[in-house]
């Protein structure tokens, strides 16, 4: 075909230069409204260089103010269909409103660099003309292993589906998207555990006219289709819309450079072509840019975008049958963050130096082991290459370049590619020849490249067509300006040590140990000293001409900035030990063989004791959680039966059978190591038998049993290992946090907690620091979900703003501020952004203090998962509840049931359960005090005593009634939790009163368990008497004089010493005659209270109904507030209440000194407006005493 050809630079490299320039202080312009507001944290208020500003002073007129995602859509593919002279088309740009609804397309003056996407605050016109936007980037994390989802729409009134003359099924359609779905599972290195469709293939009419659709298509399906799926971001969720062929290519949204981003794509069916569309686009999603050609013709240039056919970031191809795309190249792998360790070699001038020069072996690009690219930074001008060697093997076999490599006329050839990256943004793949006839892509055995200070010489690409060839690469840099420096540093001697079981057709391995950070390396096998032609890689079969000769290997460490250093290892003897595997524990995996391509899987659920087997399927049958159980050994559990990977009967022999049984904590034919296999992957060896997992007799075949074997170097013993956790939005709720307690917000990987720096006011952003006060947080309840308050201020609350956390004034249910409390898959708390969907992490994965935190894909590492325990004091320093009135029954109600505890109905034994939902006199208790503080919980209905079975000190220990005693397990101490409401806590076993199980159902008995804030452990305890309206009213003498005596003080109430009028106070410790008080009933049934002394009644000042309002005497008269009832209280004693306010009389402020005034307060049980109410004795006037003449 003809490649799409353009003399222009590119339309990304322009865009990218000219914002270049935005971001200079010249072009920026700003409103003064802008400048001088206050801007909400990651919106532009700090030194992120993240944050892209831009303002276009051109606009005029009405603008708005739209808040929501930027999503860039590059120019569509034209495919080869493109007609001659056809416009190439440029970037678009749509606003995803956070509140949902139509995307906005919006027009720049200037183009954006494809960098910009992210969280997008904008002033727009009518026309969609940008007056004034700040972008604000995600923040780039490490990529952690996520599964990916993807729905599918069509299109069913712009024609019909056909192909090759027949109508296409929805299951034509959805095999087409799945074969890219798979493609990309290929691509990821595991860091795309699973890509399924979702449901069945959906049906939609387009409502607009345009061809490819783009943001308006894709807004209109996702708003009639599917209102609560969250597509793009760091989701992971992919929507599909196809449509009939005749739009001739495909489109995607570009993405930030992530493999766990989600996104958009829009194809016209053609499966001839969609094997290279569909992954094309999805590599939009993830950030990838499109793949250019440089070619020239004497001294024209030209840069051709989409040219680049060696990967799926070049042009769709109509091919019959149709041919899949190449590996990615060493550049997109890097920028995604998915190549493996030394899979690309990086080589650069140390400062100072002049000239190094390096021999690399390369696999080729599409194999899965071994380094397969070098990445070069030229010392002349600081330009950045990639080497790749392109055979046409492993994941390019089905390329259109493999394909043609017998065409010895066909430009892309097989060879080792050279890739110039541009702006570090795309790539530009190089000719090696000028003239137009003899253009080739790849550099073949004995060709020499060289640009500035960089040169290239192929020096053996081999004849071998395999996974395992390799090609030979010297590369040269050079700085000419550059004096003679010192010699490279030698770097520290590391080792290697050959593994495996030396013999004929035996595969042995090396294992390098103790070599520095980033060290890469490269082998020569040898035998009798002498080398093994093509024997590079890191693994060599022992082939029969070989017999009785002595294999060892050379290892060349390689590091940038040292001289290389070479060390020999011979074959040792012995059973091989490798290193543990990096993964997280306590989640669920899938293991898949190496050769097989198969997965580990239980037998049906019913099938105890059977054999675990090899399949294609990926239910929870393949799913084994990795359970700690020990130093360094676990458990692997299957997540469809519940039961373990097992070697029957203890064997220790080779072929013994792995089967599916019941766990059994601590049997080591249970216990399984996980150690990295030198031929990559991981090996599962058991414990007992330090043997290794293995398909039967190294089989292919699906259902094959799996059994033990001798560790060795065999493809059959590595198995890959993905993690298969589910999407964030399935990981359950954690609620019942309590909104009247501060917590600590601990991250699992740092050890630090979430904080507001140290005396700082919003808007600021939140920190990692070691615990102090500010580190508190308040978990309050919303519609949404939960807010997270600053104890000390609960007007501000943390949100999420771009990528940026901070403090924020709280609002009405704003999903920036709420947040959702998730339990992790891995263990731990994630805290999920209900507006982002972004968990809260923090920033870089750093473990230093002072770091700020961020929001980004949730994920099972641990800087993604939080602690979150409760900041209070431990129960020893809980207070305690005043002491309870022996004299009146209480009720005992549990917060979490809303019921009361008691006896069952219809116990009669004083020896009786205690149970929730008890009701009546059943459910009444006596609470009475023992000397030394605790107290007694006497059981009313049967006169029993609340007892803790036998003192038992563990959880769940029951607590029912038995006959009283005075021993310790039925002592309890009534404390304040500090959650709220009363906790009761055993003597005997520090344990506090909970239900069985924290049952909450009618029955369920009473019983112990570690006090905490659970509401199933805090009652409500309160007094079981009448309302007051019920209390029966004194009976007294009209005649005589009585005194009032407070219960809590001792004391008389009555007028001071001396006081002569009517109008006085009345306090507590009046004598005599003072103290006396007559009683004079009243036709409505209250009385009026007279001070004898001074002759006036008892008076509510002003007929206040306020608590704490004084009560004096004053000139009687018939108003409300002289108008009393004498009440018996229940706890004892009389109550005084006011006919006016109906609240009792007591003392000021509760004191109960002498000269206390007396005042009013909502009427209770409290000694202190508890009065004993006596006849007084007859005064004899003082000259009684006098002797008569």
């Amino acid at each position: 075909m003809t490649l799409p050809v353009t003399s222009r630079r590119s339309r990304r490299l322009l865009a990218s230069m000219i914002v270049a320039g935005l971001l200079g202080p010249a072009p920026l312009v700003f409103s003064a409204s802008a400048a001088a507001a206050a801007p909400p944290p990651g919106d532009g208020g700090g030194p992120d260089r993240r944050v892209l500003q831009y303002a276009d002073p051109g606009v005029s007129g009405t603008t708005r103010d739209l808040a929501g995602d930027l999503v860039v859509v590059p120019a569509p593919d034209p495919g080869p269909e493109a007609r001659a002279g056809q416009p190439e088309a440029g970037d678009r740009y749509y606003l995803k409103p956070a509140a949902g609804g139509e995307w906005v397309e919006l027009h720049f003056d200037k183009g954006l660099p494809s960098e910009a996407q992210g969280r997008i605050d904008a002033q727009v016109a009518a026309d969609g003309k940008v007056r004034q936007a700040k972008v604000a980037a995600p923040v780039r994390k490490a990529p952690t292993p996520s599964a990916h989802r993807a729905w599918i729409v069509k299109i069913t009134n712009r024609g019909d589906y056909t192909y090759d003359g027949k109508p296409a099924t929805d299951d034509d359609i959805k095999n087409v998207v799945d074969d890219g779905l798979k493609r990309w599972v290929a691509e990821s290195n595991g860091y795309i555990t699973s890509f399924d469709v979702q449901g069945k293939v959906l049906e939609a009419e387009a409502s607009g006219t345009e061809c490819y659709g783009g943001g308006k298509l894709w807004s209109q399906v996702e708003d009639e289709l599917f209102p609560d799926v969250k597509f793009g971001g760091s989701t992971g969720n992919h929507l599909f819309v196809v449509q009939p062929g005749g739009c001739g290519g495909g489109l995607g949204t570009v993405g930030s450079p992530s493999i766990g981003n989600g996104g958009y794509v829009s194809f016209d069916y053609s499966p001839n072509k969609n094997t290279t569309t569909i992954p094309h686009e999805l590599g939009h999603n993830f950030g990838l840019s499109h793949a250019h050609t440089y070619t020239c013709v004497g001294d024209s240039c030209s840069d051709a975008s989409y040219g680049n056919l060696y990967t799926a970031m070049g042009t769709s191809l109509v091919t019959s049958p149709p041919i899949h795309p190449g590996s990615f190249d060493s550049f997109d792998r890097g920028k995604l963050d998915i190549a493996s360790t030394c899979e690309v070699q990086p080589l650069e001038l140390s400062e100072g130096q002049r000239s190094v020069t390096r021999t690399y072996d390369l696999f080729g690009r599409g194999s899965d082991t071994g380094t397969r690219g070098v990445k070069v930074v030229d010392p002349t001008d600081g330009t950045t290459y990639h080497f790749d060697w392109r055979n046409a093997q492993g994941r390019d076999a089905q390329s259109q370049y493999a394909r043609n490599k017998n065409n010895t006329r066909h430009r892309y050839n097989l060879g080792v590619t050279v890739q110039r990256v541009v702006d570090s943004d795309y790539t530009q793949l190089l000719t090696d020849a000028p003239d137009s006839d003899s253009i080739r892509y790849g550099r073949r055995e004995g060709q020499t490249w060289s640009k500035g200070g960089v040169t290239l010489k192929v020096d053996r690409t081999g004849t071998e067509q395999s996974e395992t060839a390799s090609a030979q690469i010297t590369v040269t840099l050079t700085n000419p300006a550059a004096a003679d420096g010192p010699a490279l540093p030698v770097q520290p001697d590391g080792r290697a040590e050959v593994i495996g079981k030396p013999g004929t057709g035996e595969t042995l391995g090396v294992q390098t140990d103790g070599w520095a950070e980033g060290t890469c390396h490269r082998f020569q096998w040898l035998a009798d000293g002498q080398e093994v032609p093509g024997a590079l890689a890191p693994t060599f079969t022992v082939p029969a001409e070989l017999a009785g000769k002595a294999i060892t290997v050379r290892v060349t460490g390689q590091r940038t900035g040292y001289a290389p250093t070479t060390v020999t290892a011979t074959t040792p003897s012995g059973t091989p030990q490798w290193p543990a595997a990096d993964f997280v524990p306590g989640i669920a995996y899938r293991f898949t063989d190496a050769a097989s391509k198969l997965t580990a899987a239980a037998p049906a659920p019913g099938s105890a004791s059977a054999d675990l087997v090899q399949r294609q399927t990926a239910g929870d049958e393949t799913r084994f959680a990795v359970l700690p159980a020990g130093e360094g050994t676990y458990q692997l559990k299957n997540a469809a039966t519940g039961r373990c990977a097992d070697v029957a009967y203890g064997s220790t022999s080779e072929g013994g059978r792995v089967i599916d049984y019941a766990c059994s904590a601590g049997s080591e034919n249970q216990l399984w190591k996980v150690q990295r296999h030198p031929l990559g992957g991981i090996a599962l060896r058991n414990v007992l038998s330090d043997m290794c997992l293995v398909p039967k007799d190294g089989s292919t075949a699906d259902g094959a049993a799996l059994v033990q074997t001798r560790c060795r170097l065999d493809r059959a013993q590595s198995w890959d290992m993905v993690q298969t956790v589910p999407a964030s939005e399935d990981w359950p709720t954690v609620g019942n946090w309590i909104g009247t307690v501060p917590y600590e917000i601990r991250n699992a990987g740092s050890g630090l907690d979430a904080a507001i720096p140290a005396g700082t006011k919003p808007p600021q952003y939140l920190e990692q620091h070691a615990s102090d006060p500010q580190s508190r947080w308040k978990i309050v309840a919303n519609a949404g979900g939960y807010e997270l308050r600053d104890p000390a201020n609960e007007e501000i609350c943390v949100q999420q703003s771009g990528t940026r956390i901070g403090e924020w004034y709280c609002g009405d249910n704003v999903p920036a501020r709420t947040w959702r409390l998730a339990q992790n898959p891995a263990g731990g708390i994630s805290l999920i952004n209900q507006a982002t969907r972004d968990c809260l992490t923090v920033k870089d994965d750093s473990n230093d203090s002072g770091t700020q935190l961020a929001g980004g894909p949730c994920g099972v590492e641990a800087h993604d998962r939080w602690e979150v325990t409760a900041s209070v004091p431990p129960v020893d320093q809980w207070k305690a509840e005043p002491a309870p009135l022996g004299t009146v029954p209480y009720t005992l109600g549990n917060l979490a049931a809303g019921k009361p505890a008691g006896t069952p109905a219809g116990a009669r034994d004083a020896d009786s359960p205690l149970v929730l939902g008890a009701t009546g006199k059943a459910a009444q208790f006596r609470l009475e005090p023992n000397p030394d503080g605790t107290v007694r919980i006497r059981t009313t209905e049967v006169d029993g005593c609340m007892d803790l079975y036998r003192g038992r000190s563990g959880d769940n220990a029951e607590i029912g009634s038995y006959g009283c005693q005075d021993s310790d397990n039925q002592k309890w101490r009534l404390l304040a939790n500090p959650a709220g409401g009363t906790s009761v806590r055993s003597v005997d076993s520090g344990k506090c009163l909970t239900t069985k199980d924290g049952a909450t159902t009618d029955g369920t008995t009473l019983a112990q368990t570690t006090c905490g804030l659970d509401p199933v452990q805090r009652w409500d305890v309160r007094v079981d008497v009448p309302g007051i309206d019920q209390w029966q009213q004194v009976d007294f003498d009209p005649a005589r004089s009585y005194t009032l005596s407070d219960l809590a003080a001792g004391k008389f109430a009555g007028t001071p010493a001396g006081a002569d009028s009517t109008d006085s106070p009345l306090v507590l410790g009046a004598t005599g005659k003072a103290a006396q008080f007559r009683l004079e009933p009243n036709p409505d049934g209250t009385v009026r209270i007279r001070a004898t002394e001074v002759g006036g009644c008892m008076d509510l000042y002003r007929g206040s109904t306020s608590d704490n309002a004084q009560v004096g005497s004053y000139y009687c008269g018939d108003g409300g507030n002289q108008k009393w009832r004498v009440l018996v209280n229940p706890a004892g004693g009389t109550s005084i209440r006011s006919a006016s306010s109906g609240k009792c009389l007591t003392t000021k402020d509760g004191a109960a000194t002498d000269g206390t005034l007396l005042a009013q307060s909502s009427c209770g049980l409290d000694g202190v407006q508890r009065w004993k109410l006596d006849e007084a004795e007859p005064v004899v006037p003082e000259a009684a005493h006098r002797p008569t003449a």
